[in-house]
């Protein structure tokens, strides 16, 4: 018997808008899960802002083509398509850390020690405070 899961965050709405989101997909799953799910497997379905206003008939089609899509993949591969490499200038190399004080200070807030210059300390030499 597989098992199922929901989850709808808050940015999908108040809890009126998730507990609607969640009855959908609740209602999609009961009515194709026993079709198409593989026993002993858990599902864990996400619910999106659109799925409140999606078409019933459309949701049943995105729900069905991912769990068929599950279906056809190899056990152990990865469902989901390769990612492109690449696409912003810079990516893969290092960057800094300036963060709560993990990591090494960077060297602009370094301060170099200083000696203090004793003309500097004493003023014009005198205590006379006029």
């Amino acid at each position: 018997m597989a098992r199922v899961g929901f989850t709808v965050s808050k940015k999908v709405g108040n809890s009126v808008a998730r507990n609607r989101a969640r009855r959908r997909l609740r209602a999609a799953v009961d009515e194709l899960m026993p079709l198409l799910a593989i026993d002993g497997t858990d599902y864990v379905l996400i619910g999106r802002p659109a799925t409140i206003d999606r078409p019933w008939d459309a949701l049943l089609k995105d729900l069905r083509t991912a769990l068929t899509r599950i279906r056809t993949v190899e056990p152990g591969s990865d469902p989901l398509p390769p990612r492109r490499k690449g696409g912003k200038a810079g990516a893969g190399k290092p960057r800094p850390h300036f963060g709560r004080g993990k990591g090494p200070i960077p060297a602009s807030t370094t301060l170099a020690p200083t000696t203090p210059d004793p003309a500097a300390a004493d003023g014009d030499g005198s205590d006379d405070g006029a």
